[in-house]
C-alpha cells in the first residue's frame, strides 16, 4: 500500500494505493471523506494513475488555491471533479490501447479462419441450435 498525505492550509486530504480483491484501488480522502476512487485490474495501469494523481494533486492546488474563508465542502467537490475528469481522460488513453490490440488480434484470427476454411468440408458445417 502506498499513501501520501498533504496539508492544504488547514485542510488535509490523503491520497491511497492499495490492492484490494484481484484488483487495486487509487483514493484521496478529504475531510475523512473519499472524494475520488479509482479500480484498476492491473497493477501498471494503477501505478501509472498514481504517479499522474500525484502530479495533479499539486498543479490543482497550485492553480486552484484555497483560503480559511472558502467552503471546504464545496472546494472538495470541485477538486473531486477534476480528479474524476482526469481520470476518465486517462482511461480513455487505456482503453484506446486495448481496443487497438483487440481489434488487430481479431483481425488476425479472420485472416487465419478464412486460411483454414479452404481446407474445410462445407458438408461438416454446424449451425447453432437451442439446446434443451
Amino acid at each position: 500500500m502506498k499513501s501520501n498525505s498533504y496539508r492544504f492550509g488547514q485542510f488535509y486530504f490523503k491520497a491511497y494505493c492499495k490492492t484490494v480483491g484481484q484488483g487495486w484501488e487509487v483514493s484521496v480522502h478529504w475531510d475523512k471523506k473519499c472524494i475520488f476512487i479509482g479500480n484498476f485490474i492491473h497493477k501498471a495501469e494503477a501505478t501509472a494513475w498514481w504517479n499522474i494523481l500525484n502530479k495533479e494533486i499539486k498543479n490543482f492546488t497550485r492553480t486552484y488555491w484555497i483560503s480559511s474563508r472558502s467552503a471546504k465542502t464545496w472546494y472538495g467537490h470541485f477538486f473531486s471533479n477534476h480528479l474524476y475528469k482526469t481520470y476518465y481522460s486517462f482511461l480513455d488513453k487505456v482503453f484506446v490501447k486495448y481496443n487497438r490490440t483487440f481489434k488487430s488480434a481479431f483481425s488476425k484470427d479472420v485472416r487465419r479462419y478464412n486460411y483454414l476454411k479452404r481446407n474445410m468440408d462445407r458438408g461438416e458445417r454446424f449451425f447453432l441450435t437451442r439446446a434443451a
